[in-house]
């Protein structure tokens, strides 16, 4: 980030303005959750077997989460260079017959707009059915259902069904 100052003529102070430069593939720390699930979806949909990226404990937390409902294969952590990455196997062709449609993977709370989750919102969610939201709790991630029975809330994530 730089700062450039430019002087007016007709103005005795001079006026700053701010400029921000954006690398090309840098993301920032709050997009890095929607960018892994959109990949990851469009890793399902291109029917791809395998996903490289970098390493996060939310992206890890989430990941393990995802192959504990039966989304993804497996998941590991391998080191390339001096930085950590995650490796997602997704589940093949003739696995998608136990697989959930991926399809309709919905981000809740974005940059713009957190959605958070109290206990009789949850108690809601749950009376309409909602079952497939990943919460993120002051103990972890963990699915809608896990957060009632903890008497937990928290910040929305994603949803699918």
């Amino acid at each position: 980030m730089e700062c450039v100052v430019f002087a007016l003529e007709t103005s005795p102070t001079p006026v700053s303005y701010r400029v921000f430069e954006r690398r090309v593939g840098e993301i920032g720390m709050d997009n890095s959750v929607i960018s892994m699930l959109t990949q990851i979806r469009n890793a399902y949909m291109a029917k791809r077997s395998h996903l490289e990226l970098p390493h996060t404990k939310f992206r890890d937390n989430l990941s393990e989460l995802l192959v504990q409902e039966g989304y993804l294969k497996e998941v590991k952590i391998f080191k390339k260079g001096k930085f950590n990455y995650l490796h997602i196997d997704i589940l093949e062709a003739s696995e998608k017959d136990v697989l959930p449609q991926f399809r309709s993977l919905r981000i809740i709370s974005k940059p713009g707009q957190r959605i958070y989750l109290s206990i009789p919102i949850i108690t809601r969610y749950l009376k309409k059915g909602r079952r497939n939201i990943v919460v993120s709790t002051s103990r972890g991630l963990m699915k809608i259902t896990d957060a009632k029975k903890k008497k937990l809330g928290g910040e929305a994530v994603c949803e699918w069904s």
